[in-house]
């Protein structure tokens, strides 16, 4: 690469970039990275993400000419637009987890009230879904 023997780019740096097998994510990455963009692990990652994207599309049969050109300042707001994807659905993920912690703790307090247990049994509600059952136990 020219950008190694300009001393732009690192060698390791270099090597990452060339790991993939598209050469235009290749000198998108290289771009992002000279202008300061993508650095250390944010750019294996973006190359990830984008090889992934681009795997997808082929699978769906879709062509390179369906989209633009892959350039640096691309290949930056498609990272990060997949890390905001990430990041929502971590607080989603954190939102059901909390969820569930209050309806278990809940169940629990129900299941040890004699009266509510006793409505259960008269309304033929005695059986739970196991993965609540085996969370409650």
């Amino acid at each position: 690469m020219r950008s190694v023997e300009a001393g732009r780019i690192p060698l390791s740096v270099a090597t990452e970039i060339a790991a993939g097998h598209d050469q235009e994510v290749s000198r998108a990455l290289s771009e992002a990275y000279e202008k300061g963009n993508l650095r250390g692990r944010h750019l294996t990652a973006a190359r990830r993400i984008i090889t992934q994207c681009i795997a997808k599309r082929r699978r769906e049969g879709k062509t390179q000419r369906d989209h633009k050109r892959l350039t640096g300042e691309a290949l930056v707001r498609e990272y990060k637009e997949k890390i905001r994807e990430q990041k929502a659905l971590i607080a989603k993920a954190e939102r059901t987890k909390e969820r569930l912690i209050l309806l278990t703790s809940t169940v629990r307090t129900l299941l040890v009230d004699e009266n509510f247990t006793t409505l259960l049994k008269a309304e033929g509600l005695q059986k739970m879904p196991a993965e609540l059952a085996a969370r409650i136990s």
